[in-house]
């Protein structure tokens, strides 16, 4: 009632409305007729019981918006193509028997000497030009080292250290030389290094060092 009279006293409501609409509050027995009171009022809304069910006359005409937000939209998937792979860098060749560390010496002859690394899977190809390896200063990774040979008219030769062993029974010389100066049994903690492979008609020397290898290097 007191809506009532607020607006009776702001011009919005002559007497004769103003006593129609109270006898309507008086007789109301429902929300529903106390809003239809208060109809057309503007701003000024009828005071609801919390207790009472809501009025769907009292509902809003517009649409009801939802009160909870929608989910954000997905950020836009990744490209499915992988990633080029790095490329690994390779084991160094002679760890493996199909991938031994190859010397060859075709027209040229072909030496190595000072400090290097033996793997354990050597090939020697001799051609028409020498071999030598020096292994007086050299590491080797492994306690047998397997030695294959293929050789032409040329010569291979080993130069080793004291307590290495060379042990050729399964090298094949046909018209070739073999001349092992060196142990057959290594002493402890040297290695023993197996030969195998067609000689050819060249000649393969496994020894230890001169008094002029010796002397100069």
């Amino acid at each position: 009632m007191s809506q009532l009279r607020r607006a009776a006293e702001d011009g919005r409501l002559d007497s004769h409305e103003l006593d129609r609409r109270m006898e309507q509050v008086q007789n109301a027995r429902l929300v529903g007729e106390l809003g239809a009171a208060l109809a057309g009022l503007g701003s000024l809304q009828p005071l609801q019981d919390p207790s009472a069910a809501p009025d769907p006359a009292a509902a809003p005409a517009g649409p009801i918006w939802p009160t909870v937000q929608p989910p954000s939209p997905a950020p836009p998937h990744a490209s499915q193509t992988p990633a080029p792979a790095t490329p690994a860098v390779p084991h160094p060749p002679g760890y493996h028997p199909d991938d031994r560390l190859v010397l060859s010496a075709g027209f040229s002859s072909e030496k190595r000497t000072g400090h290097w690394v033996i793997p354990p899977y050597l090939r020697v190809q001799a051609g028409l030009a020498d071999v030598k390896l020096d292994c007086r200063h050299a590491e080797a990774v492994s306690p047998v080292i397997d030695l294959e040979i293929g050789m032409g008219v040329s010569t291979v030769r080993l130069i080793l250290p004291p307590g290495w062993a060379v042990d050729a029974d399964r090298l094949q010389k046909g018209l070739g030389t073999i001349k092992i100066k060196v142990p057959r049994v290594p002493d402890p903690g040297c290695p023993t290094i197996v030969v195998h492979g067609q000689m050819g008609v060249g000649t393969f020397v496994a020894r230890h060092a001169n008094w002029v290898e010796s002397r100069f290097s």
